[in-house]
């Protein structure tokens, strides 16, 4: 029998949708250098250099970054709580609720300014789980910590 079938999904945290404000801002103004160099140079070969270039730099600077930030994602379940990280969302990190002891919550200036943060998750033996760029990160600690409190038995 699956072991994920009796387990239901609560919700799924995405990164904060800012991450995408540097390759958003790359894309349009390779695309605008594109379109302005193109017309400047009439030369083939120049034109397709020009094309080469601008394939590059949206591909390393707009198209990995956006796509990282699509699968990018944690899952967060009755019993479990899985991170998946990676250009492709293939490095996976997954733990039991059982295995936490505490929820802290660490931002930099910037994300403050967002209310986004990285939440930890900690563990009593091992390494902390942390749930990276979290939009409203705040009220989601507080939601996570009221959660383990209800599944320990305190504060019921």
């Amino acid at each position: 029998m699956n072991e994920n079938f009796s387990d239901e999904k609560l919700a799924t945290v995405r990164s904060n949708s800012t991450l995408l404000v540097v390759p958003l801002f790359v894309l349009g103004v390779s695309s605008a250098l594109f379109i302005f160099l193109t017309a400047r140079f009439t030369e083939v070969l120049q034109q397709q250099i020009i094309l080469a270039v601008s394939a590059l730099v949206v591909l390393f600077f707009w198209f990995f970054p956006s796509l990282r930030y699509l699968t990018n994602r944690t899952t967060l379940t009755r019993n479990r709580v899985l991170v998946r990280t990676g250009i492709f969302g293939t490095k996976q990190q997954s733990a039991a609720w059982g295995e936490f002891t505490g929820v802290s919550l660490q931002r930099g200036f910037f994300a403050r300014l967002m209310r986004a943060g990285n939440i930890h998750l900690h563990r009593e033996f091992g390494v902390d789980l942390i749930i990276p760029r979290v939009p409203n990160a705040k009220k989601l600690t507080k939601e996570l910590e009221r959660f383990l409190a209800t599944r320990s038995g305190v504060g019921q």
